[in-house]
């Protein structure tokens, strides 16, 4: 049986910072999803000459490395920003402070299905087994795409699995669809017998929130600043330099080629303001979640994002 997505990340957390050696001076605890960035922050060389060490943590989901947050072993992390609404609302001693917001583009986000799969739209998604990570963009991707239908989110069967455990899903034929994102839809799209049965195109925005801990806003603020100073040139860097950039993420991450260049070529990440239309969208995407009863809004949105 797996454990509940607050034990696991709770008890992977540690696993993760194992490697780490005790530093001299400032650190800055960083938590690292699967994707580019930090492959990017270190081919950019955004990184050199930072006034503190770095020590890395991988997770393979936002909701994992935001409940690392929250039990004090990660200080910043770029995630998405359905996870950032989970765990905020939840209660997590969290904020938003710098958003990026990619181009819309096809193909960067979507509902994977089979090759002979009946589902082609949003409508066909109705009485079909959908896998997402509870809480993730996929997950918000579907509930707008049965929205669009005029359908409501009990119109499909569920299956909260993680990235991997849904692409073994769909794979298996234990589900009819997979919601999904970059880099994982890359590879599946590349590599696997599967096609987009609906594409989150004009469906979502695709975000991305640099969230720290209320912790390390009171403990270590000038060093954040400074990070996400070098987080936006390594940003701009790969936007000028997909190539570069693709293979330092297949290195890095292990990748193939192309997964990677189909990474960075649907994620050009240009700053976004954390302004009133920013906030609305943020309003709109936990609404969405606490209409489908997964998700209490207790906390005003506007409150979980601060400018350091």
């Amino acid at each position: 049986m797996s454990l509940p997505i607050s034990r696991r990340s709770i008890l992977a957390a540690p696993l993760a910072l194992a490697a780490c050696r005790p530093q001299a001076g400032p650190v800055l605890r960083v938590g690292a999803l699967t994707g580019p960035m930090r492959s990017t922050l270190e081919a950019s060389g955004a990184l050199t000459g930072a006034p503190y060490a770095i020590t890395w943590s991988s997770f393979a989901t936002g909701q994992e490395v935001l409940e690392a947050m929250a039990a004090g072993a990660v200080d910043v992390t770029t995630t998405g920003d359905a996870s950032f609404q989970f765990a905020y609302q939840a209660g997590k001693p969290i904020k938003a402070v710098q958003a990026q917001r990619a181009e819309d583009v096809a193909g960067a986000s979507g509902v994977l299905v089979p090759k002979a799969s009946t589902i082609h739209r949003p409508a066909d998604l109705q009485g079909k087994r959908i896998a997402v990570p509870r809480g993730s963009a996929g997950h918000f991707l579907v509930l707008r795409a049965l929205a669009s239908a005029g359908l409501t989110p009990d119109a499909v069967d569920w299956a909260f699995l993680s990235p991997a455990e849904g692409k073994a899903a769909l794979g298996a034929g234990a589900v009819d669809g997979w919601a999904t994102w970059p880099p994982f839809i890359a590879a599946a799209l590349l590599h696997d017998p599967v096609r987009l049965g609906v594409d989150g195109l004009d469906l979502v925005r695709n975000y991305l929130l640099q969230v720290v801990s209320e912790q390390a806003i009171a403990e270590r603020r000038p060093l954040l600043k400074d990070f996400l100073a070098r987080v936006a040139q390594a940003a701009a860097w790969t936007n000028a330099h997909p190539e570069v950039a693709a293979k330092a993420l297949s290195q890095t991450t292990g990748a193939p080629e192309d997964v990677a260049r189909y990474t960075v070529d649907r994620q050009h990440w240009r700053p976004a303001p954390l302004n009133a239309d920013f906030v609305a969208y943020q309003t709109d995407l936990a609404a969405t979640f606490h209409s489908a009863r997964a998700l209490a809004t207790d906390r005003p949105v506007g409150q979980g994002v601060l400018q350091l």
